[in-house]
Formats: C-alpha cells, structure tokens, sequence
C-alpha cells in the first residue's frame, strides 16, 4: 500500500517539477565565427522556455553589445 502511494505522488509532483524547472531556466548559447563576419566574431543568445530574452553581439574589436526588445519577426 506504501509503494503504490509512493509512486502515485511521484508521478504527479515529477510533470510539475519539470514544468516549473523549464519556467525558470536559461540557456546561453553562443555562435562564435572562425573568422569576424563584418566585424561580428559572436553572437549569444539566452533562450528561456523557446523564447530568446536577451541577443549579444561581440566585435571583433572585443567589444559587446546587447539588443534590447528583442521581438519576433
């Protein structure tokens, strides 16, 4: 009786830690050019629940700048 409740509450409470974890997560993924594409060397993307936050552009020169309201097109 103990192993069915055990697993009966693991079923339920795992989907919803999933889908607060994924609420809450961001992924950094960065596209780095072997060599500068008109001055850009990178380019970073934070992705939170497949929506881009926030979009990086790093020059070559070292430089960094952030695009803000980033929208779809």
């Amino acid at each position: 009786m103990l192993v069915p409740a055990i697993i009966a509450v693991a079923v339920l409470v795992l989907p919803l830690g999933y889908v607060l974890f994924s609420q809450f997560s961001v992924t950094r993924q960065q596209i780095e050019f072997g060599a500068p594409q008109n001055g850009v060397s990178a380019i970073c993307l934070d992705i939170q629940e497949d929506t881009v936050r926030s979009l990086y552009i790093l020059f070559e020169d070292g430089t960094m700048n952030e695009v803000k309201g980033v929208r779809a097109a």
